[in-house]
């Protein structure tokens, strides 16, 4: 009797840990194509939805029966990757950008300071020095406000790859019977190649960070 019920304990322990495994595996994999990346908490909100789109287009291309979904759906997905990994980059370099002009906040009171020590100025020499600190805050201001207008390009530029990315899906989850499988095909394709954005904002920023 006892050593019965051992052997039922050592089977329902067996059936756990193989249940456990399983489900490790599962997590791991997931976790592989879904790692969520460090980002400030506003990034975050802008990138759960690109996130969560991702992971819906490919759930859509592995249940798909649809000819032109099946054919495509490994392009569709390492399309749809290298989409999400712009946007990924983008961020964290908006978040870059961000901080940088968080050390630059009072930049603009700095010009309108020297401009006034400029024009009070008493002396050649003390209003040339002045005029240099100020042509140097002034440039730095140039960059500054260049920040704020990729950090808004970005930003634009992500609200696109959603939009886009959002369009795809439908079109992948909507089966349409009166085109052939080569025409849904090219029309996918055609989905796919808006997704080709940001990069150009990303690099405007780098060389910004690099002034």
């Amino acid at each position: 009797m006892v050593m019965l019920l051992l052997v039922i304990i050592l089977i329902i322990v067996v059936g756990i840990f193989v249940a456990f495994i399983g489900s490790s595996k599962q997590v791991r994999s997931t976790n592989d194509l879904d790692d969520f990346p460090k980002l400030s908490f506003d990034s975050q909100m802008l990138y759960r939805p690109v996130r969560s789109l991702m992971r819906g287009i490919r759930e859509v291309t592995e249940s798909s029966n649809d000819p032109a979904v099946r054919a495509m759906a490994e392009s569709v997905n390492q399309e749809v990757k290298d989409a999400h990994d712009r946007v990924v980059q983008a961020l964290q370099t908006r978040d870059q950008l961000r901080k940088a002009l968080e050390d630059h906040i009072n930049v603009e009171g700095e010009v309108e300071r020297l401009a006034k020590l400029r024009e009070g100025a008493e002396t050649p020499e003390e209003k040339l020095s002045y005029t240099k600190a100020y042509e140097s805050k002034t440039n730095e201001l140039a960059e500054y406000n260049k920040a704020k207008v990729i950090i808004k390009k970005i930003e634009n530029e992500i609200e696109m790859t959603k939009a886009s990315l959002s369009e795809l899906k439908t079109k992948l989850a909507v089966s349409d019977a009166t085109s052939n499988a080569s025409d849904r095909a090219e029309d996918l394709r055609s989905s796919l190649g808006s997704l080709e954005t940001i990069q150009t904002s990303v690099t405007e920023a780098q060389e910004v960070l690099r002034t």
